[in-house]
């Protein structure tokens, strides 16, 4: 197991060979929970309470599993936009790759942002869309009634192809 820091709120892991076979579970099966106990393992006693929510991204291919971790602030912006050209306009004024969804409620469509450690989306993106009044409920509201669109990059997917 090779485990390399990128920066203080993201590393990654790269599992090859015999710790491969040691998990139980097919690799492509692999839970959330069991992704957690991977990276908890990796990091031995440096793991803390910031990386139990952290966004975790699984690759498996060519006998290896690689894995990735970056923590979010837990706390999720939420903007609700009428027109969709206002959440292009929004998803232009974020450069840095944060974790995203679209989602789409009563003709309504919704960004839900978490950002990383303490960073923050730029104030220009907030001159698009309203801020909703209780970001964390309504993320799971909009996750759990509405329809995802894209995610957990759509912020990276809407630049792409505007």
């Amino acid at each position: 197991m090779d485990t390399q820091q990128i920066n203080s709120a993201a590393l990654y892991i790269y599992i090859y060979g015999k710790e491969l076979e040691d998990i139980a579970k097919n690799p492509v099966d692999l839970s959330t929970e069991d992704a957690t106990e991977l990276l908890k393992t990796a990091m031995g006693g440096n793991f803390s309470d910031a990386w139990e929510s952290a966004c975790l991204e699984l690759y498996f291919g060519g006998g290896a599993l690689l894995l990735f971790a970056r923590i979010h602030s837990g706390n999720p912006v939420v903007l609700s936009f009428a027109e969709f050209e206002d959440v292009i306009a929004a998803a232009k004024c974020c450069r840095e790759s944060m974790i995203s969804h679209l989602a789409l409620l009563d003709g309504e469509y919704y960004l839900i942002l978490y950002p990383r450690c303490d960073a923050e989306p730029p104030d220009s993106f907030f001159e698009y869309g309203e801020p909703c009044r209780e970001p964390s409920f309504f993320a799971l509201h909009l996750i759990e009634h509405g329809k995802i669109l894209m995610g957990p990059k759509a912020i990276d997917g809407i630049n792409k192809m505007f």
